[in-house]
C-alpha cells in the first residue's frame, strides 16, 4: 500500500465530449509544481 496522496485532475470539456483526459498528481508536491502539471495537462 502506498502512502502517497494523489489527486486526479481531468479535462471536463474533453470528458463531456466523450474522452477521458487527465493526469494523476502527487498532492504533496509544491503548489507551484501542481499548477505546472495542471497547465501541462
Amino acid at each position: 500500500m502506498s502512502n502517497e496522496i494523489s489527486i486526479y485532475v481531468a479535462d471536463l470539456a474533453a470528458y463531456n465530449n466523450g474522452k477521458l483526459h487527465g493526469v494523476w498528481i502527487n498532492a504533496t508536491d509544491d503548489l507551484d509544481d501542481i499548477q505546472e502539471q495542471v497547465n501541462r495537462m
